[in-house]
């Protein structure tokens, strides 16, 4: 039997499209309105007083790295199954991923694998909700408190 089981279904609305439809409808292709609306509405959402948007996870992933001023040879501990944009970013930040195996249920690292890689050099750790399955946040942040990793 060759079953085909798919890695992600997009679900798109209908409201979704004619979201994008109204956009398409302007001059404004980027940096339009809709843009400015969206940022302040996840700001808000997030009770933030600001929010920034980004073409991409790769670049909203590289803003967040950039943000937490690692020093060059710093590791960070990031999940062995991972988009490779996770190893991508800390390479052109100059510094060293350690990678940690996954559970094979989740697809997503554990607390204790976490922990056993901390060593010396690390800094923070890199969690990945893989395909929106949840990691065990509470006990990874636990971990990274008790270490003062980012």
């Amino acid at each position: 039997m060759n079953m085909r089981i798919p890695l992600a279904k997009p679900e798109i609305l209908d409201s979704d499209i004619e979201a994008v439809v109204r956009v398409l409808r302007t001059p404004n292709l980027a940096m339009g309105p809709a843009l400015a609306e969206f940022e302040q509405a996840i700001a808000a959402y997030i009770g933030v007083p600001h929010g920034v948007a980004v073409n991409s996870g790769t670049s909203a992933l590289h803003l967040a790295v950039r943000c937490l001023d690692l020093q060059e040879g710093d590791e960070v501990i990031v999940p062995s199954f991972a988009f490779a944009a996770v190893a991508n970013v800390l390479l052109q930040e100059r510094l060293t991923p350690v990678f940690v195996e996954i559970d094979g249920r989740t697809l997503n690292t554990t607390p204790l694998a976490i922990e056993a890689a901390i060593g010396p050099r690390t800094r923070a750790v890199l969690v990945v909700h893989t395909l929106g399955y949840p990691a065990e946040i509470d006990a990874i942040c636990e971990i990274a408190r008790r270490h003062k990793l980012a």
